[in-house]
């Protein structure tokens, strides 16, 4: 990747052809003040698309999931943690 550094005097000059280079080049441009690096420009590029949710599909309960059921025979009689086989 190029990359320019340049003071934001001579941005301030060139920053209609620096944002083309930049877009159509993938170039970096570095802008100092007073010598230290203040902000990079850099090329912009949308977001992928999030994979969490892709395959979201809507459904339909067929059965109440919500409700106890306290009245079906499990089979299983009552626990007892105590009990020794």
């Amino acid at each position: 990747m190029n990359r320019e550094e340049l003071n934001a005097t001579e941005f301030r000059r060139e920053y209609l052809r620096l944002m083309d280079e930049v877009s159509l080049r993938n170039k970096e441009v570095i802008l100092t003040k007073r010598g230290k690096p203040v902000v990079k420009l850099i090329q912009y590029r949308e977001k992928p698309a999030p994979l969490f949710g892709i395959a979201k599909v809507e459904s339909e309960s067929l059965v109440d999931i919500a409700t106890p059921i306290d009245d079906i025979d499990w089979g299983g009689g009552s626990y007892n943690p105590d009990h020794k086989q």
